[in-house]
């Protein structure tokens, strides 16, 4: 808000010094001509405190108790009252000093009251820009640590993922550097065995069907070849096949036992589980217990009072086999086929041979005690001076005929 006061003619306006220089905020324009005064009565509004500045404006220029002074408006040489911008609010000259120690004492007052109010506004909000460019940069500050922080994270974490990715590659690359070392290490290892195996020295063929079985069980992929080839072996050097068996020897040659253990325990595998062709084999007295034959072609083999305790002989072909007084006493025979096989004599207490077809194959004197017999089929079988079982149970459980004998061993027998 700004107070006017009137031209004085013939006088230079002045200024007001020290403390009063300060007491209000007027706009100060040109002061070169009569018509750059207002009127000292008129009233310009720019402060909240408009109301009290109203009768301060008005008592300039005018004794305390008498009435105002006419009041003539100065105008321009153009005519009308000089404003800013060709418009608006006019100029405001300070009044002077003589104009404000005319002020009563209260009045005076409250013209430093508003100015130290005044003051301490100016302060405040000097002091509220100042906290908000604080805050502002502050702001600013942590929002560029968090970019940096976010962008030395993500730098961090791209380093990471390519050092893991590269880590993961060499990895691979020294897994397949070592698989392709330890196949032709196995390659190198079967070949050297599989030559031995045609040495003339029995203990150097017997290293080799043990090395084969090393081999075998370092690879797993490779088990059905060697059981291929531990069975041609054992094809090859058993007795001459025009040896009669009453002249094989009680006991099986050492690496032919062996080539035939090797083969009933190693782990037959979905992939290894091909018949093993067996064709023939004689090897009396054989101790291959808990043996693995699955799926065996031993069609004709001589296993007489061999050791077949626990044996898993599922589908295995025993057509026409000797296992005279052997011992197959928990084996299993599912699926297998016995017919015409020789089993007099032979201990199959436990075994189970539920649906086995051992049609015209003689069981004279064999011990059948707690034998699984369901649905096996015994036509023409001979089942003379079996023991555990009477004829009786047979015929309830099993498949008979008229072939079929029971009774009594022969006198002779």
């Amino acid at each position: 808000m700004a107070v006017p006061r009137t031209q004085r003619q013939g006088t230079q306006p002045s200024r007001p010094t020290g403390p009063l220089q300060t007491v209000m905020t007027f706009r100060t324009g040109p002061t070169n001509g009569p018509s750059s005064r207002r009127p000292a009565g008129a009233i310009y509004e720019r402060h909240s405190h408009g109301e009290r500045l109203r009768g301060v404006s008005e008592s300039i220029g005018r004794p305390p108790d008498g009435p105002a002074p006419a009041q003539e408006p100065a105008s321009e040489p153009g005519g009308g009252e000089r404003s800013r911008s060709g418009g608006g609010e006019p100029d405001v000259l300070m009044p002077s000093r003589a104009e404000l120690d005319a002020l009563p004492a209260e009045k005076r007052l409250e013209l430093l009251e508003l100015r130290r109010q005044r003051e301490a506004a100016e302060r405040d909000h000097r002091a509220q820009e100042r906290e908000r460019r604080r805050q502002s940069l502050h702001q600013w500050f942590n929002s560029l640590g968090i970019l940096v922080g976010v962008i030395v994270a993500g730098s961090g974490l791209v380093a990471t993922a390519l050092t893991l990715r590269a880590g993961q590659q060499d990895l691979r690359t020294a897994r397949d550097s070592l698989r392709t070392a330890q196949e032709g290490q196995v390659t190198d290892r079967y070949i050297r065995a599989t030559e031995q195996l045609g040495s003339g020295k029995p203990e150097v063929r017997l290293s080799a069907i043990y090395a084969l079985e090393r081999v075998a069980s370092d690879s797993p992929r490779d088990t059905g070849t060697i059981l291929d080839v531990l069975a041609s072996y054992a094809r090859i050097h058993d007795p001459a096949p025009g040896a009669h068996d009453a002249d094989l020897p009680a006991q099986c040659p050492p690496d032919l036992s062996a080539a035939l253990t090797v083969i009933s325990r190693l782990p037959r595998t979905a992939g290894a589980l091909h018949p093993l062709n067996l064709r023939e084999v004689r090897c009396p007295g054989i101790s291959l217990l808990k043996a693995d034959l699955r799926g065996s072609d031993l069609y004709g083999a001589n296993l007489t009072a061999a050791t077949l305790n626990q044996a898993d002989l599922r589908k295995a072909n025993l057509t026409a086999a000797n296992l005279a007084a052997a011992e197959l006493k928990g084996a299993t025979f599912t699926g297998a086929d016995l017919g015409a096989a020789e089993l007099s004599s032979t201990y199959l207490d436990g075994a189970d041979l539920a649906g086995v077809d051992m049609t015209g194959a003689s069981l004279a004197g064999a011990t059948l005690a707690g034998t699984n017999l369901t649905g096996a089929n015994l036509s023409r079988a001979n089942l003379t001076g079996i023991e555990g079982m009477t004829a009786q149970q047979i015929r309830k459980i099993a498949k008979t005929d008229r072939h079929t004998k029971f009774g009594p061993l022969p006198t002779g027998d």
